[in-house]
């Protein structure tokens, strides 16, 4: 991979050039898959993030998903983060179709074992 010395580089779930750290903008590789699970003042049953955390990693292969590197509290939820090996980001059409589907299960999972209230997962 070439750096170049005029620019600004971040690495995170994605590498970027310029200022553009969260979104896809100015994205030239993906390095993660990553769910962020948001939980609000209404969130029931028994949610803390420690027990959410172990639920995935019990639970994740049961629906044939893989356990993530990292379960990272966020202060308000948890961030989930499959690494993965560096992808162009010409095909994150496809890094994007595959953290839908994690999402999705990680989504049913929380349902089936009754911890509601969470805001959206994305």
């Amino acid at each position: 991979m070439h750096v170049s010395t005029r620019l600004n580089y971040y690495y995170g779930k994605a590498q970027h050039k310029g200022n553009a750290t969260w979104g896809h903008d100015g994205a030239f590789a993906h390095n993660a898959i990553y769910v962020d699970i948001d939980a609000h003042a209404s969130t029931t049953g028994l949610y803390n993030p420690e027990y959410v955390a172990g639920l995935l990693q019990i639970m994740l292969p049961d629906y044939g998903k893989l356990v993530p590197n990292y379960a990272i509290g966020s202060g308000r939820g948890l961030h989930l983060v499959w690494l993965i090996n560096q992808v162009p980001a010409s095909l994150g059409w496809m890094v994007r179709a595959v953290t839908m589907s994690y999402s999705q299960v990680v989504a049913t999972i929380l349902r089936d074992y009754g911890v509601t209230g969470y805001g959206e997962i994305s």
